[in-house]
């Protein structure tokens, strides 16, 4: 558990099965991530919290309990080219005014099922309950229901990221998020965004597209100032 102001770099370990999360970086901690498998612990695969501000790039975070990453209680840090897919949770989640960068990765196919064998509902990328975060040019892809969900105050910007393949949504808005999506790919969803319950997003210069039920959605008192985007092949 890296803390305080250490900075260690940890490259090419396993970190698996544990009792609590992978990696668990607390208090302003720092180091770099790199090349690592991070996989079957009890908690997130990695967690961050309270201004620490870790580099991950090029891991491999998969098969977790909870979340693939979870930033909370203003986690920062950077998380370049990994590879994040099924965790019981959502493969990232952001909350708490946590404002990391993503940036390259691929979020592909959380796995959560219930008792029956059935697929839960369970998000790619999860930002809500006031989180940010700048997002960029990384590939949300094969969800099992909603891509991205962006709820309850949450204000991430989504800039030039491809959003595809999800079986409800690509982008769901609801319960007063408001990103800001820019220069998106949303392709081959059942709908390319969604707004409900107050979810008021900026889309502005995206591509969204071949989707089953329409390129937007707007409805359940939802809202969204939508400019200068494509919308085609629905």
């Amino acid at each position: 558990m890296p803390r305080g102001h250490g900075d260690a770099e940890f490259r090419r370990n396993r970190m698996h099965s544990g009792r609590d999360s992978g990696v668990h970086a607390t208090r302003g901690a720092g180091g770099v991530f790199e090349e690592n498998q991070i996989y079957a612990n009890e908690r997130a695969g990695v967690a961050i919290e309270s201004g620490a501000s870790p580099l991950l790039r090029r891991n491999k975070i998969f098969d977790g309990k909870q979340c693939g990453v979870f930033f909370f209680e203003n986690g920062l840090g950077s998380m370049w080219e990994n590879e994040v897919w099924g965790n019981l949770e959502a493969g990232v989640q952001i909350i708490e005014e946590s404002d990391p960068l993503l940036q390259g990765n691929t979020i592909r196919c959380q796995a959560r099922r219930d008792a029956d064998d059935r697929p839960v509902e369970t998000p790619s990328l999860w930002i809500h309950l006031d989180g940010r975060g700048k997002l960029q040019g990384n590939e949300v892809c094969d969800a099992g229901a909603n891509a991205v969900v962006v709820g309850v105050g949450a204000q991430p910007q989504l800039e030039a990221n491809t959003i595809r393949g999800a079986r409800k949504a690509g982008v769901l808005v609801q319960d007063g998020g408001a990103p800001t999506l820019l220069d998106n790919e949303i392709c081959s969803c059942h709908v390319g965004i969604e707004c409900i319950d107050d979810g008021d997003p900026l889309a502005r210069g995206n591509r969204i597209h071949s989707h089953t039920m329409g390129s937007l959605w707007v409805h359940k008192d939802g809202r969204g100032t939508i400019e200068d985007n494509e919308l085609y092949a629905n």
